[in-house]
């Protein structure tokens, strides 16, 4: 039988205005039973039931609502509706944040097809640290992926990525995104950002190509210190290629940042060699020219220029030029001396503060975990565990921050375990440190 609408409507009003929120809910139920498409009727519900503090209830009558909404298109009042859920669950029932995990994600749905970008960003970030907090990384990386669809040139977004893969272990995928958001912060002209995320990159994958990319970076920003920086970086690449010109030129103008002219004409050497070797004669005259203002009376230099004179002119006065062995030119047999630094590397240093001096993502440094941890890198080292020993050294500047204690334990063991280059590096690193916090003396 047909409810008599206007009549149940009149007696459920009286009840609501003698505050008999109960015994009105039950009235407005009768119509909704007859009619479930009644979306008036429902609000009415569940704003009663508010008024009586009974959440739970509302929360579901207004589910009902915001899904109605929903599937009839009615994208604007959805959000109202869903919005209003998310505060009384915020408010008064977080205990029923898991039970309605999918509202906030139906609101970042729906932002997105209005347009709404920062909205849908905003609710996706929520969604993303809820899902962390759960233990679900997996399912968080999808939403940074979301996000970083709906704003691309969002370097944030391509962090958010990169970090969750790294916590996942894909590292491949993880320092191609860590690269990806430098390089949108290098085109928003956030130099300083961008070495910071390059940093971290580092930390993760001493990968000769990103190293390259950073240490270009410090020397085009050519702040104090940052000749060293590059130095350091360029180390990684040299070792990975040791006859790549574009390494060569960039550790030839590191060295002349940090006030060592003749390492930087021996790498100049070098590098006019290994372009003679490739048959770069274009490259060679470049790196003559600027050796014979410089080094004019270097033997390498003039049997160089001999040989360029003879390959302009095959006749040249019939002279005999002298074939160049690899051993007169010992950068790379000799780099570890190269790579050396001199009291006066660091004579600026300490003037200000470079971007691997001030990580992002650098963690306060507890003393007592320090030694904590550095005692038990010795005890595996004594143990005969050396690279166990290595690695628990990396994992502590990785979570620790750049300790100076760490990274010389890091420097020794590794030159213990026959990593030259490796120890060379921390060094390298460990003297930048020393010379950003102004200890001078000590970094030399």
């Amino acid at each position: 039988m047909a409810v008599d609408r206007d009549k149940i409507l009149q007696s459920a009003q009286k009840l609501v205005d003698k505050k008999k929120y109960d015994k009105a809910i039950v009235e407005y139920r009768k119509i909704v039973r007859e009619d479930p498409s009644d979306i008036r009727t429902l609000l009415k519900i569940g704003d009663l039931h508010r008024k009586l503090d009974q959440h739970e209830q509302a929360i579901e009558t207004y589910e009902q609502v915001g899904n109605y909404y929903y599937r009839e298109g009615f994208n604007v009042k959805a959000i109202a509706v869903y919005k209003q859920i998310r505060g009384i669950i915020k408010r008064h029932a977080p205990h029923l944040e898991g039970r309605y995990g999918h509202i906030v994600p139906r609101l970042a749905e729906i932002y997105t097809q209005l347009g709404l970008t920062s909205d849908a960003l905003a609710a996706y970030d929520e969604v993303a640290t809820r899902l962390r907090q759960d233990g679900r990384e997996r399912d968080a990386l999808d939403i940074f992926k979301k996000v970083v669809e709906l704003d691309p040139q969002n370097p944030i977004a391509h962090l958010r990525v990169a970090d969750s893969r790294a916590r996942l272990g894909d590292m491949d995928k993880a320092v191609e995104r860590f690269g990806e958001a430098a390089e949108i912060m290098v085109r928003l002209g956030r130099v300083d950002d961008a070495l910071k995320v390059l940093e971290r990159l580092l930390e993760y994958r001493q990968d000769p190509t990103w190293a390259k990319r950073t240490a270009q970076l410090y020397l085009d920003r050519g702040s104090p210190n940052d000749g060293m920086a590059a130095l350091t970086k360029l180390q990684v690449s040299f070792k990975a290629d040791p006859k790549d010109l574009t390494t060569l030129r960039m550790l030839a103008k590191a060295f002349d940042t940090i006030n060592q002219p003749k390492k930087s004409v021996e790498v100049l050497k070098e590098a006019a060699r290994v372009a003679r070797d490739a048959g770069d004669q274009a490259e060679v005259s470049s790196l003559l020219d600027e050796l014979v203002q410089r080094a004019p009376e270097d033997t390498l230099v003039g049997k160089l220029e001999q040989w360029r004179r003879s390959q302009a002119s095959p006749g040249y006065d019939d002279v005999e030029v002298e074939v160049i062995e690899d051993a007169e030119i010992e950068v790379e047999e000799s780099i570890e001396e190269v790579f050396e630094l001199d009291e006066e590397d660091i004579v600026e240093a300490g003037a200000g503060e470079s971007a691997a001096g001030s990580d992002l993502f650098a963690q306060p440094e507890g003393d007592s975990a320090v030694r904590r941890l550095v005692s038990e890198a010795e005890r595996q080292r004594g143990a005969g565990h050396l690279q166990h020993a290595i690695q628990i050294l990396r994992d502590g500047l990785r979570n620790l921050g750049g300790s100076h204690q760490i990274r010389h334990k890091l420097s020794d063991l590794l030159l213990e375990a026959g990593d030259q280059h490796g120890s060379i590096t921390e060094k390298l690193i460990l003297a930048q440190e020393m010379a950003n916090e102004g200890n001078i003396e000590d970094a030399v």
